[in-house]
């Protein structure tokens, strides 16, 4: 577990090796890009990043996690498109995506993560509307 919870570190996140926990929330001071080497981390199965200032296209910088089940990136400077590829988190609980600049639709194939029980987008720049499979 990498964990460096509203400890008040600042800078840019470097490398990650590959962690299956990341903790960097709650007020800290991190910002720039999320770390390339992130998105081949399949063995992740809890994410958070919240309250931070980080930026990077979420549809781009991100990768398939088959065993994510917790994923919090809210308050950060994301951006780009929720796609098709959410549809492989099978095991994702909770989803929390709000206060970034995401746009586009939402995705009917978040509906496809099953386990899904909480999602929160708001304060972004989504348009259209809910897809059902959401409501299924």
């Amino acid at each position: 577990m990498t964990s460096m919870a509203q400890s008040g570190a600042k800078g840019h996140i470097v490398h990650m090796p590959h962690p299956s926990e990341l903790d960097l929330a709650g007020y800290n001071h991190f910002s720039g890009p999320i770390p390339k080497s992130l998105r081949n981390c399949t063995s992740l199965f809890r994410v958070r990043l919240e309250w931070n200032q980080l930026t990077g296209n979420i549809s781009e910088d991100f990768g398939l996690y088959p065993n994510l089940n917790y994923m919090d990136l809210s308050h950060n400077d994301l951006y780009g498109e929720l796609t098709w590829k959410w549809r492989g988190f099978h095991n994702l609980t909770s989803l929390k995506l709000s206060n970034n600049n995401i746009t586009g639709e939402i995705p009917s194939e978040l509906g496809k993560a099953t386990g899904l029980q909480v999602i929160d987008l708001s304060s972004n720049l989504l348009k259209g509307t809910i897809p059902k499979e959401l409501g299924s």
